[in-house]
């Protein structure tokens, strides 16, 4: 199969793209509901096409941050050469001068086992099939007992997320970035070490034949090869990302749009911020909805509104209170901030649908939210409002459009471009108000100093494509201009719905 956005070429599974990061559809998409059935909700009147059109590439997940890569030498300044005198410094760059030219030749590309490897490995060279390495940290020379030290990396990390510890599996070979977390799984670094045996008659040690780690396994990966022992194992950070805990920074702005003023403005938003602090570090607690009333539908607008300040005051309710009781000292457990997003979103759900079986007519919205607690962020969808995650140099979609275009694409029936110009571009399968219990698509993201999160409504990403949306965000220095600059990006490629982004900045 090939990527729907960069065209790529994937293992028939992918669920995403190891180039671009794109969702791919993870089972042959079913003919979607026809105008008019069940399932299918009409937004918005079917909008003019546009010249200007075009759906830019997909942008990757955020990477792991990378380790600071460095050389060293063992310090034998103080050795005795082969008279007995003692040699003095040496510089670095001497260090392997008297090993031979071949010793530095990469792994040999035969695959055996048995091949001579170089001392030490190559920079680049894949071992055991799985471990690249990446730098040279510390060496010694080629002798029994010898030790080599190297930072690699895993190019198999996708069995199991090296950030948020899911197991994937070997079936995920073609999934470069953690669904789940959005982290880079083939580009943590280890550390490896690589040894000689001691004696000759330890060359070939017997290893037991499960010494390869399992991808469920935290400990030590300790195999054999070619006569020499190895150990990998995982590099953790050396630095901490915010030593005085994050700092958010969150606002929001809203538009009718100019092809609609004088109408009202079905969107909505809603925001909190509480930061407290401990022992000089801060506990951040913030959440943020954006909803989009349905156009079509009676009293849209009341639908937004009713919803959003549900479900703040559910959120309020569940995790804002008790930080704030005398007794309230920890941000609540992880398991504890999905639940209460979920249960936030039901009630959301619950307020419209009830309104709607006594008689307030059609009501419904979509929604998109996140909660941001500590050092990581939920992010809840329904509908086609969006979140976006900007790490400080790339664009990414963090949420997937309940729509029936969005359904089309992934089941290859019309292009990425055709999501703006598409005559069905308005018809969404999950809202809210819709039914009792609709389920909501739950994201999770780790934060990093500098990072941006978006929510925005149609009206924003239908007129101001991804590219677009990703220089905003580079180039502006607050929240509060990123979004005034959006919105005026929006009105500027035609204004045709309305517009509302709201932004959340972490920074250390």
């Amino acid at each position: 199969m090939n990527c729907i956005k960069c065209g790529a070429t994937l293992r028939g599974a992918a669920r995403f793209c190891n180039i671009c990061g794109a969702q791919q559809p993870s089972e042959p998409a079913s003919p979607p509901p026809a105008a008019g059935e069940a399932g299918g909700r009409v937004k918005r009147p079917s909008r003019p096409l546009r010249s200007s059109d075009v759906l830019g590439p997909g942008f990757a997940a955020p990477v792991s941050v990378p380790l600071e890569r460095r050389t060293m030498v063992l310090d034998d300044s103080n050795a005795p050469n082969s008279q007995g005198e003692a040699q003095g410094p040496r510089d670095a760059r001497d260090e392997f001068a008297d090993l031979p030219t071949s010793e530095y030749a990469a792994l040999g590309a035969s695959g055996d086992p048995n091949a001579p490897y170089a001392w030490p490995l190559a920079i680049g060279a894949v071992l055991h099939g799985r471990y690249q390495i990446a730098s040279l940290v510390s060496s010694s020379k080629d002798q029994p007992g010898a030790e080599n030290r190297y930072h690699i990396t895993d190019q198999r990390g996708y069995e199991k997320c090296w950030s948020c510890h899911t197991v994937h599996g070997p079936e995920a070979q073609s999934e470069r970035f953690c669904p789940q977390c959005g982290a880079d799984m083939v580009g943590h670094e280890y550390l490896l070490i690589e040894q000689r045996p001691e004696t000759e008659r330890d060359t070939r040690p017997e290893m037991p034949a499960s010494s390869d780690h399992r991808a469920d396994s935290d400990g030590p990966r300790v195999f054999e090869e070619a006569g020499r022992l190895y150990q990998v194992t995982p590099i953790e950070a050396d630095h901490v990302l915010f030593p005085f805990g994050p700092h958010v920074t969150m606002t929001g702005v809203s538009h009718v749009g100019i092809t609609r003023a004088g109408e009202t403005n079905e969107d909505s938003f809603g925001s909190l911020a509480l930061d407290l602090a401990h022992d000089s570090r801060r506990q951040p607690l913030a959440f943020a909805i954006v909803a989009d009333g349905l156009g079509g539908h009676a009293s849209g607008q009341d639908a937004s509104r009713l919803a959003s300040r549900v479900f703040i005051e559910r959120l309020t309710q569940l995790l804002a209170l008790p930080l704030m009781t005398p007794l309230g000292s920890a941000l609540p457990p992880d398991e504890a901030v999905e639940s209460a997003l979920r249960d936030a979103v039901l009630m959301a759900n619950d307020a419209v649908y009830q309104a709607n079986q006594h008689g307030a007519g059609d009501m419904g919205a979509t929604l998109v939210a996140f909660v941001i607690v500590g050092e990581m962020a939920w992010i809840a969808n329904l509908g086609d409002s969006r979140a976006y995650v900007f790490d400080g140099v790339t664009l990414r979609r963090a949420t997937s459009d309940h729509s029936l275009v969005e359904q089309l694409i992934l089941g290859g029936l019309v292009t990425p471009e055709e999501r703006y110009t598409h005559p069905q571009r308005n018809r969404i399968f999950r809202s809210l108000g819709g039914e009792p219990k609709p389920e909501a698509d739950i994201f999770t993201q780790k934060l990093r100093p500098g990072m941006r999160l978006l929510l925005c409504s149609d009206g924003l990403w239908e007129m101001t494509h991804d590219p677009e949306i990703e220089r905003i965000l580079r180039e502006t220095a607050n929240p509060y201009e990123a979004c005034e600059a959006l919105i005026a990006s929006a009105n500027a490629n035609g204004g045709e719905d309305n517009i509302t982004a709201v932004i959340a900045q972490v920074d250390a």
